[in-house]
């Protein structure tokens, strides 16, 4: 045993007091170290079960979800809602969901663009439903529609709209943009 030298001192209460050395204080068993871990994960959830009544309490006066956080912005920049009932709840892109919502009908494969290129913004006018390809197309639908009726050859339209001679004649000929 180790004898502690401010224990003799008047100020630490004069008594001469021995400590094991530091080996025998800060060595554990595995078992030790398995069991306070195991305790750990097991009541990790309570530790600040205070602070989540609170934020339900506020979150409930507010009229919002208690359920967690239901709005938040994932890796692409795009707002998800949590929707479904308790127990069966998953996220959906907050802008497709307004547009479900707003036209009434399921969308399916047709994509919700942001108009103002801006991703957390869905207000419902800055939102259009496209098919995938207008989406992902270098021509805009009035760009389209003159192309389609317009009387000049393939080769002048595909240079001045700087797309190739083969996308002139697909949308001619229906193969793409057949909702126009």
């Amino acid at each position: 045993m180790i004898r502690n030298v401010f224990a003799s001192l008047p100020l630490f209460g004069g008594a001469v007091k021995t400590v094991p050395p530091p080996e025998k204080l800060f060595k554990t068993t595995r078992k030790q170290r398995q069991s306070s871990s195991d305790y750990y994960y097991r009541n990790r959830r309570n530790i600040n079960a205070g602070a989540r009544l609170k934020r339900r309490q506020r979150r409930r006066a507010l009229g919002l979800p208690t359920w967690g956080y239901a709005r938040t912005i994932n890796k692409d920049g795009y707002v998800t809602i949590r929707v479904g009932p308790a127990g069966h709840r998953h996220a959906v892109l907050e802008h497709r969901d307004i547009m479900e919502r707003h036209t009434g009908w399921p969308l399916g494969e047709k994509v919700v663009h942001h108009i103002d290129g801006i991703r957390d913004h869905n207000a419902i006018e800055n939102l259009q439903i496209m098919t995938r390809q207008e989406h992902s197309a270098k021509l805009t639908v009035e760009e389209v529609k003159a192309i389609k009726t317009s009387q000049l050859r393939a080769k002048p339209l595909a240079t001045k709209y700087n797309v190739s001679v083969s996308a002139i004649y697909s949308i001619r000929n229906g193969k793409t943009w057949k909702s126009i």
